[in-house]
């Protein structure tokens, strides 16, 4: 039977690099289409369903689209970038990688949103080489909408040994070839993300058991029928 909402449910999942983040949200936005609900997953869609050209290409056509109408949304974005210490190509970067999510958010179709790499998870990347609050920055380049925001736990070193058993190359960590800095920077992840101010906290020891506890853990607060 499908369910109807009246509003948009935006689910943030954020944590450390290898955390499973996309594998976890991934199995509750199927969870979530078998008990009948309309669910997105831009992050997820966009970046395991596309070649890097094409997600780079859409990205591109997003932000052009987006800044030709909403002036003043993205001078306030641009600020957040610039204070978090980016210029140049690398601001653009991140207003390439920011503004298409907010377009997303602002769409306000009734639907369950699920963001393994969302505007969170933007906010941590552009905290990570500053000195910026992380809530702040999300606080500042989010819109109205309001969002369920799902911390995945697991230590550093757990995250590492994952990371090792994948097979892509996405994180600055990864790209790092340095051990020591390797376990530097994702302990710099781990103070970010303890640093917000997460709605749910999940371990994640195991998929299928995180999976089940966040789907408890959002019937009970209210968020699913």
């Amino acid at each position: 039977m499908e369910v109807n909402l009246n509003e948009p449910i935006h689910i943030e999942f954020f944590g450390l690099p290898g955390c499973g983040k996309s594998t976890i949200s991934h199995l509750v936005a199927e969870k979530l289409r078998a008990k009948g609900y309309s669910v997105y997953e831009p992050s997820y869609e966009l970046d395991h369903y596309s070649n890097p050209v094409i997600r780079k290409t859409k990205k591109l056509f997003s932000t052009l689209c987006f800044l030709l109408s909403n002036h003043r949304i993205c001078r306030k974005i641009k600020l957040q970038v610039k204070v978090n210490g980016y210029c140049g190509s690398s601001a653009m970067q991140q207003m390439i990688n920011i503004i298409p999510k907010i377009s997303i958010y602002m769409s306000n179709k009734p639907a369950v949103y699920i963001w393994d790499e969302g505007l969170l998870q933007s906010a941590i990347s552009l905290a990570f080489n500053s000195e910026v609050d992380v809530n702040l920055t999300y606080n500042s380049i989010k819109t109205d909408v309001s969002s369920i925001k799902v911390l995945l736990q697991t230590d550093v070193y757990t995250a590492l040994d994952r990371m090792k058993k994948r097979t892509t190359n996405d994180s600055r960590v990864e790209k790092e070839v340095n051990l020591d800095r390797q376990i530097q920077m994702l302990e710099k992840y781990l103070d970010i993300c303890n640093a917000i101010c997460a709605d749910i906290v999940i371990p994640t020891d195991c998929v299928t058991d995180s999976t089940d506890m966040l789907m408890s853990a959002l019937t009970e607060r209210g968020i699913l029928v």
